[in-house]
């Protein structure tokens, strides 16, 4: 009887023992949900959460093996150095670090210390987004917005800086060409009508004259000349061939 008394006060020492242990250093998130494992997709924004006394510790993400039988160590998420900052949480952006989703999708997170009193987490299981998903994200991206489009029939309201620049270039080159143009065509139409009034036997103002001799002028062609030597007569010659030119009376003046 002293025996069974002594066995029950160590097993209830134990139990009170292990119970401590497990209050003290566990996880609150993830945890399993009606003893399964919470499905999250990548992308996601989740509280890591935990309570420990341990001083300081260190967060790592494990990959489990499809077999169960072990696991792989993706590094460190989060890391608690000075002990007094007490964290006890942190916001988790769902993530692989380099694990290949199609090897195994279980996941879990491990708080170890520099000791052995490190403990694990629940597992839970990393998922992509699916095509709905991906779906529903474009559809609410592309929703139409309160201005409204412009349709295939509808006008510019106004010209861009652009072509209001070309605009006025244009009309500072072609005006003055218009202008030149327009001068020349008056002119020729004025000098046709003078041509026309001239050939009738009308008379014609004097300056429309000088336009026609200015414009008769530009066509001059070449004339032949003539020898001069046998165009101008010589002078008469006495017997000895001298000419002959009549002197002049010399005359004194006083």
């Amino acid at each position: 009887m002293l025996l069974f008394q002594l066995l029950f006060i160590l097993l209830s020492g134990f139990i009170s023992t292990v119970n401590g242990v497990e209050k003290t250093n566990y996880m609150i998130s993830p945890v399993y949900d009606h003893g399964k494992s919470p499905v999250w997709t990548l992308g996601d924004q989740k509280v890591i959460e935990w309570k420990t006394d341990l001083p300081v510790f260190n967060v790592s993400i494990w990959q489990e093996s499809p077999s169960g039988g072990g696991a792989y160590n993706g590094g460190n998420v989060f890391a608690q150095i000075n002990e007094e900052d007490h964290v006890s949480n942190f916001t988790w952006t769902v993530q692989l670090y380099g694990f290949d989703l199609d090897y195994s999708p279980t996941f879990f997170f491990w708080i170890n210390p520099d000791g052995p009193r490190g403990f694990p987490s629940a597992y839970f299981n990393i998922t992509r987004k699916s095509s709905t998903d991906t779906t529903e994200t474009t559809t609410s991206t592309l929703a139409p917005s309160s201005s409204p489009t412009a349709g295939p029939n509808d006008q510019p309201t106004g010209l861009s800086a652009t072509a209001k620049i070309a605009l006025g270039v244009g009309i500072g080159i072609g005006i003055p060409i218009l202008a030149a143009v327009g001068v020349l065509v008056w002119l020729r139409a004025r000098q046709l009508k003078a041509t026309q009034l001239a050939a009738a036997g009308v008379p014609v103002s004097h300056e429309t004259q000088m336009q026609q001799q200015r414009g008769s002028n530009m066509n001059i062609g070449e004339m032949h000349g003539t020898d001069p030597a046998g165009f101008c007569p010589e002078l008469p010659q006495d017997a000895s061939g001298k000419p002959l030119r009549t002197e002049l009376p010399d005359r004194h003046y006083a």
